[in-house]
């Protein structure tokens, strides 16, 4: 009879050993399992970055900067960017193509804002005396208006002699107007918006 209990206490024992060998393995392997996730997910957000991309406004940022709503004000930035350096941004080499393109991006605002510039002989002046006039934008102000954007530029114009030499006339322009987002279309509206309620102001420095 005492033989048969120390058998079962035996047994009893090495049962348990192995039930604790196996529990012990298992709580290794999900240390282990836990650990390496965890590099994982460490090596993965170093080399997100790390990671640079090419944006709309030509600037290289990190994709861990960029979230739905940061890139919709980098597209309107980039719209904006591209509206002005075809709207005022010409010389006699050009004009046609750039304001051609630039007058299809917005509503009568902007025809009506060209039609004021070519009443003072704007244009003429600058193509005649083959001038070349450039932009400058110092500031962009973008303000979310529900699904839409308010933008307030603050910019400087250049008109100077087309080989870049002689005097420099310079104005202080402020613009603005409201960014309706459309759907992207190449190559006029790829980052897709329209402009509407263009309104400026220009002083001579």
């Amino acid at each position: 009879m005492d033989k048969i209990l120390e058998t079962y206490k035996g047994i009893i024992v090495g049962v348990r050993k192995n039930a604790i060998k196996t529990y012990s393995m298992a709580i290794i392997v999900i240390i282990l399992i836990i650990s390496f996730s965890f590099v994982t997910l460490k090596l993965f957000e170093m080399s997100q970055a790390n990671t640079q991309i090419l944006e709309w406004d030509g600037y290289v940022r990190s994709t861990t900067a960029i979230n739905p709503d940061t890139a919709v004000v980098i597209r309107c930035k980039a719209f904006t960017d591209d509206f002005s350096s075809h709207f005022f941004a010409f010389n006699s080499l050009n004009f046609k193509k750039n304001l051609e393109y630039s007058l299809e991006l917005g509503d009568n605002s902007i025809k009506n804002t060209y039609l004021a510039f070519r009443s003072k002989n704007w244009y003429n002046d600058i193509i005649q005396n083959n001038l070349d006039q450039g932009i400058r934008i110092s500031s962009i102000d973008i303000q979310n208006k529900g699904r839409d954007f308010m933008v307030y530029c603050r910019a400087v114009l250049t008109i100077q002699d087309i080989s870049g030499t002689g005097n420099k006339i310079e104005y202080a322009l402020l613009y603005s107007f409201v960014a309706k987002q459309i759907r992207p279309e190449y190559p006029r509206f790829k980052q897709g918006f329209f402009i509407e309620g263009f309104t400026y102001d220009i002083k001579q420095l």
